[in-house]
């Protein structure tokens, strides 16, 4: 049992990850079992019988990757995000965490976009990265991606928010937006648990989270 509330909090975090590995990310199952059993530790005592799934393992996985996880309840946890309907349980993040301080601007939009498109998103990103408003959006093709690549290239920071697990990056065309992003003090975020499918659900879900961490969206 844990000794004191740093321990109890890494158990909850370790029982929280193995759980939404074993629920593939699924939130309704996941708000399912913390009604029913209060705590992720207790949901997992009851769930980890059901599957092979090591859940020290799997937190071992995530420290060798660099991935933070951070629960709801957690005092750095970003509390816009608590304001939202259908709040996330918790958010893994790769990089420099989000402060609760920190203003955020969002911008995104379609994956086609025109020429035009691109550099007015391109040019709105730059110029609220010259007034150190961190910019957060999706990690998609076209105005998303323009928005990222003109921060990192400001050599400011920028949030990106996937629908998939922060072991890959998808699309794998922007790979080297990821990696710039990071290397500018940036931050990759998701709330899927590494190993995690891309599937189309997860796009809208996503979303959520981008207009939660945000201020305004442009």
């Amino acid at each position: 049992m844990p000794k004191n509330k740093k321990d109890e909090n890494l158990r909850e975090k370790i029982s929280y990850n193995a759980l939404a590995k074993f629920h593939l990310g699924e939130y309704s199952k996941l708000k399912k079992d913390l009604e029913k059993f209060q705590t992720w530790e207790s949901a997992w005592d009851s769930r980890k019988k059901e599957t092979k799934i090591d859940e020290h393992q799997e937190w071992e996985n995530l420290q060798k990757l660099n991935i933070a996880l951070t629960l709801s309840a957690d005092f750095d946890f970003p509390s816009n995000l608590k304001e939202i309907p259908w709040p996330p349980f918790a958010i893994y993040q790769k990089g420099e965490k989000i402060k609760n301080d920190e203003l955020i601007v969002a911008i995104v939009g379609t994956r086609k976009a025109s020429d035009h498109g691109k550099k007015t998103a391109y040019e709105f990103a730059k110029s609220l990265s010259d007034l150190n408003i961190s910019v957060v959006s999706g990690l998609a093709l076209g105005i998303d991606a323009e928005a990222h690549k003109a921060v990192a290239h400001n050599k400011k920071r920028t949030i990106a928010v996937l629908a998939n697990s922060l072991e890959t990056v998808y699309p794998s065309t922007n790979s080297s937006i990821a990696k710039s992003i990071l290397e500018n003090g940036g931050t990759l975020v998701s709330e899927y648990p590494i190993g995690s499918a891309t599937l189309a659900r997860k796009f809208i879900e996503r979303n959520r989270i981008v207009s939660g961490l945000s201020k305004a969206i442009i």
